[in-house]
């Protein structure tokens, strides 16, 4: 079996080796050691591997269990081999087999945003429209800020502002917390104005895409009436409506094409299965819709919840460690999910375990235990076949290792360290 069969095996590159990531153990004595997670970059020649065998590996030449493998580090390269930067990644079913572990090896490239202004960092979740990606104000080293920043994905270099307070004249459009686009439209979800307990604020923005000029908002808790409309933690879009979840059990929806008429679902009140949850409900980390429902990540209890887009009432909830007899999962720990065909993925924050249950009946739980230190991630997304997860902190303190999986198998996890990366790169 050819190693493209396998993993995803990673781009050519310059033939040397790469400095091993602080927690890798550099390359094994014997191959005894292939029974480690911890994935190992090093710079090798990959072969076609025999079947059962290894894809990548340091060993000197030929080793055994069915793989053939040469150093890179001052060896040509046979001509049948492509010079690479990967991994030992066990093939499943051999005699080592671990869920496999691999890096792939794409050079990234960094914008540096707070270097072209001191006010431009501390951002929270970004899209992309068009030509430009655009990333949503959060706040930086002086509280929340408002400063709405795209830039070109052509170019990778040219770089808008909206200074939100500044265009509107008024201060509280700081301290954003995610945002979604819809046709024409940006739009940004209300958290933090200030960094105080009362703080919190509920006006949702919207921008023109094309122009990056015009701004409307719509504040949520005096078109509803309710005061404590407020300090949500995100949001999306779904059919005529945008869609705004908090960390107070509440989710209020808007129609999109008027920027009007709020309505507003209590999950506790729409469903007796979501009131018997009690408080835990409150936290809700993640949400997404797959066009029939929306879904909700509740991140301190291992229960997904989902309400109807139609009716916009009625509420139900997976028990998601019950369904995969996994216990572990009692208290959530997620942050963050996406849907991808007919699957929904929550994104582990506080472990390394991805989940996915199927949309349509809204069961049939599944379980991707990243294991080694793949933790801590905030939010993730799908693309060309792939799951992606953001990093952001685990047990080691901020991090920036992205995680990919293969969302046909659920397996085949994959890891970019976009720190040591782009330091690499920098230095050369």
């Amino acid at each position: 079996m050819c190693s493209s069969d396998l993993y995803k095996t990673p781009p050519q590159v310059t033939c040397k080796t790469p400095a091993l990531p602080p927690n890798a153990k550099g390359p094994p004595p014997t191959p005894d050691l292939f029974l480690e997670t911890t994935p190992k970059r090093v710079g090798y020649c990959d072969l076609v591997p025999t079947a059962g065998g290894i894809v990548g590996g340091a060993l000197p030449s030929t080793g055994t269990d069915g793989f053939t493998i040469a150093p890179c580090e001052g060896v040509s390269c046979p001509a049948a081999a492509t010079c690479a930067v990967g991994s030992l990644v066990p093939v499943p079913g051999s005699p080592h087999a671990v869920p496999a572990v691999a890096w792939f090896a794409s050079e990234p490239t960094v914008l540096d945003l707070e270097a072209i202004d001191g006010d431009l960092a501390g951002f929270s979740d970004g899209f992309v429209s068009g030509d430009h990606a655009y990333v949503m104000p959060h706040k930086n080293g002086d509280g929340p800020h408002g400063m709405l920043t795209r830039f070109d994905l052509a170019t990778f270099a040219t770089v808008e502002v909206l200074d939100l307070p500044a265009v509107t004249g008024d201060s509280e459009l700081k301290g954003f917390e995610g945002g979604f686009t819809s046709g024409a439209y940006g739009y940004l979800v209300p958290n933090k104005f200030e960094n105080t307990a009362g703080g919190a604020h509920g006006k949702v923005v919207r921008f023109d895409l094309k122009t990056f000029t015009q701004v409307t908002v719509l504040d949520l808790p005096t078109v509803s009436g309710v005061a404590n409309l407020k300090g949500f933690s995100g949001g999306f879009a779904s059919g005529s409506h945008g869609y705004v979840y908090g960390q107070n059990g509440v989710v209020a929806r808007f129609d999109l094409a008027t920027f009007a008429q709020v309505e507003i679902l209590h999950l506790a009140s729409a469903s007796a299965e979501v009131a018997s949850l009690g408080s835990t409900v409150v936290e809700l980390t993640g949400g997404f819709a797959d066009g029939n429902h929306g879904y909700l990540v509740p991140g301190n209890v291992g229960k997904a919840l989902r309400f109807d887009l139609a009716t916009f009432t009625h509420a139900t909830v997976l028990d998601i460690c019950a369904a995969a007899n996994d216990y572990s999962l009692d208290s959530g720990g997620f942050a963050g999910g996406f849907a991808a065909d007919d699957h929904g993925y929550l994104v582990p924050h506080e472990h390394g375990k991805v989940v996915r249950f199927d949309l349509p009946t809204f069961t049939k739980v599944t379980v991707l235990d990243l294991q080694s230190d793949l933790r801590g991630f905030v939010g993730g997304f799908a693309s060309g076949g792939l799951g992606y997860l953001v990093p952001h902190e685990n047990d080691a303190g901020l991090n920036g290792n992205v995680a990919r999986f293969d969302l046909t198998t659920f397996t085949k996890v994959e890891e970019l360290d976009v720190a040591a990366r782009s330091e690499e790169h920098t230095s050369e």
